[in-house]
């Protein structure tokens, strides 16, 4: 029982964590049905775990989903297959969720800019992103890593690829932070204490 049960607690936790992101979510699916493909396990449960998994996959938004793993610096595309998602094929993604998102296809220096990330070179390189560095640094503050801050230091308005990644980055996974805030509004405005109006709150809150 607790084979079968565990991987799908933890799933649960960390779709349920208020620092949750996309390709937390896409990598926690992807490793949920890599666990139910032991053939050891029951068949009978064991299919309908993996039928499950293949419907909520199907039903997503399957170019956001990987794209939010691969805009993750520190993951980027290894956990694709490449004779299932090519360095074309990924391209292809990228591009068409760009023109999605901005109704116009991005220039030559988008390609440019995903090529040097694709392998790690140039500004798009582990060394030159500093990432060891930013991760020790939030490390030490007991804080996750902050990919959006990790982009923005790269950010200029023309550059399409930076701002892809920050507006894949940004898309909140789930309801958790939204309701702790709500929580606190509760907690710093309640009917004995409401002589701050509501713009004030929010900022305290914030804070």
């Amino acid at each position: 029982v607790k084979q079968v049960l565990e991987p799908l607690a933890i799933a649960n936790n960390v779709a349920q964590s208020g620092h949750c992101r996309l390709d937390h979510i896409t990598l926690t699916l992807g490793n949920l049905y890599r666990i139910y493909s032991n053939p050891e396990l029951n068949h009978v449960m064991r299919q309908k775990i993996l039928g499950s998994l293949e419907k909520r996959w199907a039903a997503a938004d399957q170019d956001i989903f990987i794209l939010a793993v691969f805009f993750n610096p520190y993951v980027r595309q290894p956990p694709f297959s490449t004779s299932i998602l090519t360095h074309a094929q990924l391209f292809n993604i990228a591009k068409r969720t760009y023109t999605r998102f901005n109704q116009s296809e991005p220039d030559l220096d988008f390609l440019k800019a995903f090529v040097s990330y694709y392998n790690n070179e140039d500004d798009y390189s582990k060394d030159r992103m500093e990432l060891e560095m930013l991760k020790q640094a939030f490390d030490k503050e007991n804080k996750p890593v902050d990919l959006v801050f990790i982009w923005n230091r790269m950010s200029s308005p023309s550059n399409m690829f930076v701002q892809l990644a920050i507006r894949i980055l940004s898309i909140i996974a789930n309801t958790a932070g939204v309701e702790r805030n709500f929580s606190q509004f509760g907690l710093t405005h309640t009917k004995l204490r409401n002589s701050l109006n509501v713009s004030t709150v929010h900022k305290s809150t914030l804070i």
